[in-house]
Formats: C-alpha cells, sequence, structure tokens
C-alpha cells in the first residue's frame, strides 16, 4: 500500500490529506470515548451501565473505522496518480494517407497567414500552397503545415513534387512540439536545389544539412520528385532521402538529437521566404509506421 500512496505528485500533497482524516478521526474520538472501566458484576446480573457502556464503545469504534476507510481512499487515489503518471504516450498503430480524395479527417490544417491553401488534385496528390514570408523558425513560424498527433517511437516518409528554384523556398516533413521545439527534413533552394535537414531545440536553430553551401554538409540534386523518411528513437532522429526518378536507393541524411516530449505533431509543411509571391508544393502521400 505504501507504494500506492507515493504515487502522489508531491509528498506533501499526501501527508496533508493523511493529517486530514487523522484530525478528523482523532476530533471524533473525543466525542464519541471507547469506555474502558471496569466494575464489579454480581453472576447472572448485568453490571451497571453495560447498555451504555456497550453502545460507547460501538460509538467509539466508529472514528477508527473513518480513519481506516480514509486511508485505504488515499491509498488508492495515490495508485491511480502513479499509474496516470507513469504512462507514456506510445505509437502503437501506424496510419497511411495517400491524399486520394483529400487529407484524411484527422489532419489539423495549420495557416498563419490564412492565405496558405491546401487542395486536392486529380493526380491523386494534395497540393499545398505558401504565400511569400511563410517562414519556420523559432521567432516566425508563419508556414503553412498539416499536421496530427503521435507518441512514442515512429517513421515518416512522404513523396515529394517540387521544383525550389528561389532562396529559400522548401517542403518536406515536419516534427512540431512548439516554435521552439521543431525539426524539418525538406527538398529545398537556397543557394542550390538539394535536401535540407534542420532542427530548433530550446529555441536554438541549426542546420544538420543545408542547401546553402556546397561542402561536406550539402546534398545537391536536379530532381523534382523525392521521397523523404524521418525516424525517430527517443530523442535520436535520423533522415533519409530518394530520388523518386531514378529508382536510387535510400541514402542517408543525417541525424541529430533533439529534447522532445513523447508526443508531439507530425506532418508536412512548405515554406517560402523567396521574392516568389506564392510557391506550391504536391505531396503523394504520407506514411507513419510504429516500431
Amino acid at each position: 500500500m505504501l507504494g500506492l500512496v507515493f504515487g502522489f505528485s508531491t509528498a506533501n500533497t499526501f501527508l496533508t490529506a493523511l493529517a486530514t482524516v487523522v484530525a478528523v478521526a482523532g476530533s471524533l474520538t473525543q466525542f464519541f470515548p471507547i469506555s474502558g472501566q471496569k466494575s464489579s458484576t454480581v453472576p447472572g446480573v448485568p453490571p451497571p451501565g453495560t447498555a451504555a457502556r456497550q453502545a460507547g464503545e460501538r460509538h467509539g469504534r466508529q472514528p477508527w473505522l473513518i480513519l481506516g476507510a480514509g486511508l485505504f481512499l488515499i491509498a488508492l487515489l495515490g495508485g491511480a496518480l502513479a499509474l496516470r503518471a507513469g504512462k507514456q504516450p506510445e505509437c502503437v498503430s501506424g496510419f497511411s494517407d495517400e491524399f486520394g480524395r483529400g487529407p484524411d479527417t484527422r489532419w489539423i490544417w495549420v495557416s498563419p497567414q490564412s492565405t496558405a491553401t491546401l487542395i486536392p488534385s486529380t493526380l491523386g496528390t494534395v497540393q499545398m500552397t505558401a504565400p511569400r514570408d511563410s517562414d519556420l523558425l523559432p521567432n516566425n513560424p508563419t508556414a503553412p503545415r498539416l499536421l496530427q498527433s503521435i507518441g512514442g517511437d515512429f517513421t515518416l516518409e512522404t513523396r515529394l513534387l517540387f521544383s525550389p528554384s528561389n532562396g529559400y523556398q522548401g517542403a518536406g516533413l515536419l516534427i512540431w512540439q512548439d516554435r521552439d521545439n521543431f525539426a524539418r527534413l525538406e527538398l529545398g533552394y537556397g543557394g542550390f536545389r538539394g535536401i535540407e535537414f534542420s532542427r530548433s531545440t530550446h529555441g536554438a536553430y541549426s542546420h544538420i544539412v543545408d542547401a546553402w553551401t556546397y561542402g561536406g554538409k550539402s546534398i545537391p540534386t536536379r530532381s523534382d520528385n523525392v521521397l523523404l523518411r524521418l525516424q525517430r528513437t527517443d530523442n535520436h532522429l535520423k533522415a533519409w532521402w530518394r530520388d523518386s526518378t531514378d529508382g536510387a536507393a535510400w541514402q542517408y541524411v543525417g541525424e541529430t538529437v533533439i529534447d522532445l516530449d513523447r508526443e508531439v505533431q507530425v506532418g508536412i509543411a512548405l515554406v517560402n521566404v523567396s521574392s516568389h509571391p506564392n510557391v506550391a508544393a504536391r505531396f503523394d502521400y504520407l506514411h507513419l509506421s510504429c516500431p
């Protein structure tokens, strides 16, 4: 029972509840004292005051029954809180949205600028548009995004048809906790077209792979038809990409560590901070699988 009692969020909560029960029971014993007096008896004749003494004993036991019941309820409540606090959201069932008839009703459409659009196409894809100044940074999360909640470890995958041509334009996968904690895997254009993998943790934004500078941290491509994959294991993220036009194998992008809650939102997003007034990207599907 003590193990259940310690399920309270703090020791003070439990001690306060226990003290209250004891105080109530103690005050009741003042009104219903337990008689412990002895008196001489005559064989076959009840001693004087027997009935009153027996009634007093019955009343005297009541506070202790109240105390016991109170302790039991405290232990029961503590156990329930312990189970609730110890239960972490986990990915138990994956999902797949082919966007054939538009996004599933579980999705949440976020359009901070209100002029972004999400339109099903006749090609079995969903088209997202983003106006100028649609960014996705801690100090400016204005890009449109399509999200839904998921807990635990998972793998995200999408096929993207997109032709970024001006800096910066990017579209792809998003893991979102809040404006200070998120991760992006995109096909983008900064100084060239390439794979972009970045993350923000506690408001500190950084690139793992970027499409701005040629070098060891860049993955340039001419493709406008790519597959993106992002995997979460605890707070460890790994990313891959594949050119869908030539049947190439999956290629490793990079990995990073990010401080995230067990339950986050995942989905797709489109960034446009270029000179173009409107940018469009088409998504063929989004698959989420559990370990």
